[in-house]
């Protein structure tokens, strides 16, 4: 009672995603670019970009795999410039203690056995029965080596955060809406005074 106003409440079920675990992980992959032609006199920056394909999920460890996406860009003899595109697939093993691929719901805490495999989608999240996966990027970048006129060998560092979270129901008591008053005031008006 607030006031001398009893406040009515409604009891709601609200599902709220509880983080079971977050790391940050480094990727580091080489790669060669062989009989490259025309001759390489020069490299240029790189075009960089990563997709997570999926995350693969074990009793407190991760496996997340992807595919970096490389424009290696060089300058030719010549003066031309010349590009090839590259795919470098990786996969990272995370330790992330307290993940699990199962989760309980309802009253009783019911477990559900689940698909240990989340297919990571646009925006690098991916969610299935429960269980919600997200990635977000810190850096992404190449060193670029030229070994002799046809070869190049590169260096990639990918840093990301995997975040790990859970979909929990809790019941929450909150408060009723108040009651909606509507008042017209409504002259009748006769002459043009009004």
């Amino acid at each position: 009672m607030k006031g001398g106003i009893i406040m009515k409440k409604i009891r709601k079920t609200l599902k709220l995603l509880e983080l079971s675990a977050e790391k940050a992980v480094q990727v580091f992959e080489t790669n060669t670019v062989m009989n490259l032609s025309p001759a390489v006199v020069d490299v240029l920056n790189p075009i960089l970009s990563v997709e997570f394909d999926r995350v693969v999920l074990f009793q407190n460890k991760a496996i997340v795999q992807g595919t970096i996406f490389k424009n290696l860009i060089y300058k030719a003899v010549g003066g031309q410039l010349q590009y090839v595109n590259e795919e470098i697939p990786f996969s990272k093993e995370v330790e992330l203690p307290g993940v699990s691929p199962n989760f309980t719901t309802g009253r009783f805490n019911k477990m559900i056995l689940t698909n240990n495999v989340i297919e990571i989608g646009p925006g690098n999240r991916g969610t299935q029965t429960g269980i919600d996966i997200q990635l977000y990027v810190t850096q992404l970048t190449a060193a670029q080596i030229i070994l002799d006129t046809t070869t190049v060998e590169q260096k990639i560092i990918l840093d990301f955060i995997i975040k790990v979270s859970e979909y929990t129901q809790q019941d929450v008591d909150l408060p009723a809406p108040g009651p909606v008053f509507e008042c017209r005031n409504i002259i009748n008006c006769n002459n043009l005074d009004c």
